[in-house]
């Protein structure tokens, strides 16, 4: 969902009654003080979990948005025992999110599509557990 902060806090809102999906706070590893808010979808469905929405202040750690992306994935193929995380996309102007996931190694690009100006990515079981090592070594995706 795309829009203001105040069209995000109306999303926020009507969303709560959804069970399919739900928001997390994301605090800094330090302070824990708010940092940033992500949204999980597709809770209820056994094949795939989704993931939008992940926001964070100007001012939030480097890491934080890296730790809220293993996490998500840790969440979704080690705690849910999903086959697939995704698709969602990412408009051809984010070209820093284009370049987090491609230095990540856990998101591929599944589709392209010119005409909307979007990315489709999405994390297969088998692409996580190829990667999930070498960021679980450096403490990210922890979940408690």
């Amino acid at each position: 969902t795309y829009g203001s902060v105040a069209d995000q806090r109306k999303y926020i809102l009507n969303a709560r009654a959804d069970k399919s999906q739900t928001f997390w706070v994301v605090s800094g590893a330090e302070d824990t003080s708010p940092v940033g808010v992500v949204r999980w979808t597709h809770l209820d469905d056994s094949e795939r979990m989704g993931w939008e929405s992940l926001i964070v202040v100007p001012i939030a750690p480097p890491a934080v948005g890296i730790d809220v992306m293993v996490t998500t994935y840790n969440y979704c193929f080690r705690v849910l025992g999903r086959p697939l995380l995704g698709p969602w996309r990412v408009p051809y102007e984010n070209v820093r999110m284009q370049a987090a996931h491609a230095r990540m190694g856990f998101a591929k690009i599944v589709d392209d599509q010119p005409a909307t100006g979007m990315l489709w990515y999405a994390v297969t079981e088998e692409w996580f557990h190829d990667v999930w090592p070498k960021w679980s070594a450096r403490g990210y995706g922890k979940i408690n």
